[in-house]
């Protein structure tokens, strides 16, 4: 066919059989080839292929090869006939979509047909897997069956030897000896003598460095996966990877044909992966991620319940994490505008710590609401206004007192009225002014010197790990790079009223146990707070009464308790069962809806951490409501709730809580009582 007949389109020959001599009686196949060129100047997808049944050698010159076109999976464009001749607008153009996922390296194989019998039409229709050369596909899988600096090998063996060349200590340089494992050198001597692919050790894939460098490397959701398509047989893993760029550092290699005389390099850096995996047997990793060799990613992983935005260098995520908390971490900061408004709601708390100033400027008004207004200056506390007044008003009682002096000047008059005015008919007290206002009394608790809840990013070892620098904050639960330690939002308690009530009585009413933490969370007059800490009731309940902990739908359906074709619908009617009992036990009003066998099937899905504690419904409530009599008794609740626990690793806060950052219930009643005799009608 003619290069211009090609371009018109007309791919195939405008004659009919009957009437074209030209076709042949050769056999259409289809027949195995072999990739010995892979560069088309048109751009279109063809491959210089050698079909050894055909050329009837084993070392075929460039005359030997036959060009074939490339068959999309799927393709479509606009028909020529509906392009107007001399525009140039993209409407009066064709169009074209469809998939592109060419072409296979030179060695692979192709499988060859040649459409109505034609040399001239040959088409490659699919690539052919080199045996047991699969493992990486399509998610650049880990393997502990990789090789390890630490294992001994046989020093006079040469494939021993030169297989161990370059190796690590996986656990000393990852942190695991989970890792993301290349393909089987199947041209080592003895490789596959015992037929057992999988018992071989593979090479680490350099992937392994990228995760290192992002602190994932020991994380199996956000870093290392078993999507491959070794896993299991029949695969649940869906999916592609691209080749990856070439590798211009390694040394090129002769490639195509004998008398072609080319070089090039054949070595591959990391490509990109898009994979959904319907999860294995256990119904573990069940996710779609789509990952940039760099290791950018975007994960969405059913069994974790997380949704997972990262960059390649770690060093800014975001997460939407199952318990409906969203985690965003940046390491040069966060940018943001609104040309409209910009509104914040918390129906809890809302806690700022800066290591430097914050600072809010307006154009307009700053208007600062709320029941009680705080203001704490370790070094001092400053008002200006450097164009109008400064006016103060209360309903009841203006004092102020310091042990220094008091200086009050004015450029004119200064005015003292009332009733009657008492020039030192009383001694200063220093309960008119708040003296025992201060970080301890407003709630506000700082991790202390030795508390390690940050990631050191200068480790010498290059290995991240969490919890190993100290960073000074008044948040619970500060976001790191990562290794950064994830917490349910709620604690599971180590003892449940339904499994021994009198001991859950006990330790439900002793501050510092999780069976406390989660007695306030059922209590609290937030209802999202009373959602999250029920939800990780019946998920312990569902995992007690199916007879394991199960925290994936796999492991139920595994379940020696609950059998049968109806076992989501039983797990469904433990949850009817616990919800009719859920408030009796717990002293509490909650409504609920029938678990439908959707909510439970989801629920049962997404794994649960337990033990360690971030939030605590908060304590703030109307003052007048609490009698606090002294500030030690502030200082020891503070303690006792917040102290100790920021940063810890998970399983460390067995009977230990947090709450979220907020003025300790009391403090207002301290004022009350603090300000003296003098003013105490004040306050009724």
């Amino acid at each position: 066919m003619s290069l211009h007949d090609y371009l018109k389109g007309d791919a195939s020959n405008p004659k009919s059989p009957g009437g074209d001599e030209s076709f042949a009686g050769l056999n259409a196949g289809p027949f195995i080839g072999i990739v010995k060129n892979n560069t088309d100047p048109s751009f279109m997808g063809k491959l210089g292929v050698f079909i050894p049944a055909l050329a009837k050698t084993e070392n075929p010159g460039q005359n030997q090869l036959i060009t074939c076109e490339y068959l999309a999976p799927f393709y479509g464009a606009k028909g020529q006939r509906y392009s107007r001749p001399g525009g140039q607008s993209y409407e009066s153009s064709q169009h074209s979509y469809g998939m592109w996922a060419v072409p296979p390296d030179l060695e692979s194989k192709v499988l060859v047909i040649f459409a109505e019998g034609k040399m001239e039409k040959a088409f490659w229709i699919g690539c052919i897997q080199d045996p047991y050369t699969n493992h990486m596909v399509p998610g650049i899988a880990s393997s502990e069956n990789t090789y390890d600096g630490t294992k001994s090998f046989d020093n006079m063996n040469p494939a021993q030897r030169a297989n161990a060349t370059g190796t690590v200590d996986k656990e000393k340089t990852y942190g695991t000896t989970f890792v993301p494992s290349g393909e089987l050198n199947r041209s080592s001597p003895g490789a596959l003598n015992n037929l057992n692919y999988d018992s071989i050790p593979k090479p680490v894939h350099p992937f392994a460095d990228v995760l290192k460098q992002q602190g994932l490397g020991v994380d199996t959701i956000r870093g290392t996966t078993t999507s491959s398509a070794r896993r299991e047989s029949p695969s649940q893993v869906f999916g592609i990877s691209t080749p990856g760029p070439k590798d211009n550092r390694s040394i090129k290699q002769p490639v195509g044909t004998l008398d072609s005389q080319k070089t090039d390099f054949v070595s591959r850096e990391t490509g990109h992966t898009f994979v959904m995996d319907d999860g294995d047997s256990n119904g573990s990793n069940k996710l779609t991620r789509l990952r940039t060799g760099a290791g950018h990613q975007i994960l969405m992983h059913d069994t974790a319940g997380c949704i997972y935005v990262a960059n390649a260098s770690g060093d800014s995520w975001i997460e939407l994490s199952a318990s409906g908390k969203m985690y965003v971490y940046a390491a040069d900061g966060i940018n943001m505008r609104s040309q409209g408004n910009f509104d914040l709601h918390a129906d809890g708390d809302i806690n700022f710590h800066s290591n430097n100033s914050i600072k809010f400027t307006a154009d307009g008004e700053l208007v600062n609401n709320a029941k009680f207004i705080l203001n704490a200056g370790n070094n001092g506390i400053f008002s200006s206004s450097t164009e109008g007044p400064v006016a103060t008003f209360a309903k009841q009682t203006i004092s102020s007192f310091t042990p220094g002096q008091q200086l009050h000047g004015a450029g004119g008059p200064i005015h003292l009225a009332g009733k009657q005015v008492h020039m030192n008919s009383v001694g200063a007290s220093s309960s008119w002014g708040p003296g025992w206002l201060n970080e301890k009394s407003a709630g506000i608790v700082r991790n202390t010197e030795d508390d390690m809840n940050d990631v050191l990013l200068t480790a010498e070892d290059g290995l991240l790990k969490p919890n190993t620098k100290n960073t000074n904050t008044t948040i619970s639960h500060l976001v790191t790079h990562e290794p950064f330690t994830r917490a349910p939002s709620y604690p599971i308690e180590t003892v449940s009223s339904w499994e021994n009530e009198d001991e859950w009585k006990k330790l439900s009413e002793t501050p510092g146990t999780l069976e406390f933490m989660a007695q306030q969370n059922r209590e609290s007059n937030i209802e999202a707070v009373r959602i999250g800490q029920y939800k990780v009731d019946l998920k312990k309940y569902l995992d007690i009464k199916t007879g394991k902990n199960v925290s994936t739908l796999g492991s139920l359906m595994n379940s020696g308790m609950v059998t049968g074709d109806n076992k989501i619908a039983k797990a469904t009617e433990f949850a009817k069962t616990f919800n009719k009992t859920y408030n009796k036990f717990h002293n509490v009003k909650m409504s609920f809806q029938n678990p439908s066998i959707e909510s439970v099937t989801q629920l049962l899905q997404t794994n649960v951490v337990g033990n360690h504690i971030t939030a605590v419904s908060s304590a703030l409530k109307d003052p007048k409501g609490f009698i606090v009599s002294n500030i030690n008794t502030i200082a020891s609740f503070s303690k006792n709730i917040f102290g100790g626990f920021r940063g810890s690793a998970p399983g460390s806060l067995m009977g230990s809580g947090m709450v979220k950052g907020g003025a300790t219930p009391g403090i207002f009643q301290i004022a009350k009582t603090s300000i003296g005799k003098a003013f105490s009608k004040f306050f009724g």
